[in-house]
């Protein structure tokens, strides 16, 4: 499978536009972040309580 997404041409199309895609996702995510802000307070605080 690993040998075939390497070598082959359709696999090489395949990886680049799913890498694409996840990276555009993340892109949005993270910008989302920066402009509406981003509060961790709640995760913070169960890392605490969970400790």
């Amino acid at each position: 499978m690993v040998k075939w997404l390497r070598h082959s041409t359709s696999g090489m199309v395949i990886t680049t536009l799913l890498r694409l895609y996840v990276g555009f996702l993340w892109i949005g995510d993270g910008w989302s972040k920066v402009s509406k802000g981003f509060d961790a307070t709640g995760f913070i605080t169960n890392a605490i309580k969970n400790r």
